[in-house]
C-alpha cells in the first residue's frame, strides 16, 4: 500500500526579484525570548514570519522582502523537523520558546540549494524573522506499544528505514481492537523503505516510528487526523482509526549508500537526444 499524505503547505511561497550572496553556516539568534511551551521535534508549530533576501551591506543584512505570513493575516502551520520546510527552518527553530521571536540566516544548502525557485536566483541565502505561537506535541496522539523492543539501530529522522507491517482498521468491540485488514507488506513479501521523517508516509507513521530500534516490533494505533482524515479510500472509511504492527528490518543512512551506477550507452542517448 503507498501512503500519500501531503500537508496543507509544504514549501513556503516566495516572490523576489534579486538575488544574495552566499552564506556558509546557519546563524540564529533569539530577538525575543520565549516563556512557553518548548518547539521540538515532532511537535506541530504555529508561526508568523517574513523574509528577505540576506544582504550583509544593507541594514539588517535584510535585502529584498520576498513573502510575509503577518500580511496575508493567517499564521503557518507546519510539523517541526519532518521536511516539511527548507531544512535551515527545521533546525533553526528546534527549541524555540512559545512567545519567542528568532532570526534566521539561512545558507543556500538549508535553503533551496542550486535549485532555481521560480524567481529565486540558484545559491540564494535567506533571512527570516520568525514569531511562536504555538506548540502542540502530535507524537503524544500516536498510542505506541513495544511488542518486541528491538537492539539495534535506531531510526531516526532522514533514516532510510526497512519495514514489515500490518494494518487493520480498530474496531473497539473486538478483543484486540483490530477490525477488518486493510493491507500487509506480508502478503505481498515486499519490505517497504522510506525515509523517515520526510512526508513519505502519513504523519502517525512519522511519529510511532521515531526512536524504535531495528529488530522491534511496535503497534501504533494512530488517530484520524494523523492518517487520512476525512478522505474516503474505500477501504479505509472516512475519519478511521487506524492500527499497525510493524518489524524494523533495517536502518540506513542514505549519506552512507553508494550513488546509482549510470549506463554509459543510456547516457551516450541522452546526450542525443538533447542535441536532437
Amino acid at each position: 500500500m503507498k501512503f500519500n499524505w501531503m500537508p496543507g503547505l509544504i514549501v513556503i511561497a516566495l516572490v523576489l526579484t534579486a538575488c544574495s550572496p552566499t552564506k556558509s553556516e546557519l546563524e540564529i539568534k533569539n530577538l525575543v525570548e520565549g516563556d512557553g511551551a518548548v518547539a521540538t521535534l515532532g511537535s506541530q508549530i504555529s508561526v508568523h514570519y517574513s523574509g528577505w533576501l540576506y544582504a550583509p551591506d544593507s541594514t539588517g543584512s535584510k535585502g529584498t522582502f520576498f513573502d510575509g505570513s503577518v500580511d496575508r493575516g493567517q499564521q503557518f502551520k507546519f510539523i517541526l523537523g519532518f521536511g516539511q520546510v527548507i531544512p535551515g527552518w527545521d533546525q533553526g527553530l528546534e527549541g524555540m520558546k512559545v512567545g519567542g521571536k528568532r532570526e534566521l540566516i539561512i545558507p543556500a544548502d538549508l535553503a533551496y540549494g542550486d535549485q532555481e525557485m521560480g524567481t529565486i536566483p540558484a545559491n540564494s541565502a535567506l533571512i527570516f524573522e520568525v514569531e511562536l505561537f504555538e506548540v502542540i506535541d502530535l507524537s503524544a496522539d500516536v498510542i505506541k506499544d513495544d511488542l518486541v523492543v528491538g537492539t539495534g539501530d535506531e531510526a531516526t529522522p532522514g533514516m532510510l528505514v526497512e519495514v514489515h507491517y500490518t494494518g487493520w482498521l480498530m474496531n473497539p468491540d473486538s478483543t484486540d481492537s483490530k477490525g477488518a485488514q486493510f493491507d500487509s507488506s506480508h502478503d505481498r513479501d515486499e519490505t517497504l523503505k522510506l525515509l523517515l521523517a520526510r512526508n513519505q508516509v502519513i504523519p502517525g507513521w512519522d511519529l510511532g516510528l521515531l526512536g524504535m530500534k531495528v529488530g522491534g516490533t511496535r503497534r501504533m494505533t494512530i488517530p484520524p487526523f494523523l492518517a487520512y482524515g476525512e478522505r474516503d479510500l474505500g477501504i479505509i472509511p472516512p475519519n478511521s482509526v487506524l492500527i499497525f504492527d510493524v518489524d524494523l528490518i533495517s536502518v540506513v543512512d542514505p549519506a552512507t549508500l553508494p550513488s546509482p551506477e549510470v549506463d554509459p550507452a543510456q547516457d551516450e542517448s541522452a546526450d542525443e537526444a538533447e542535441q536532437e
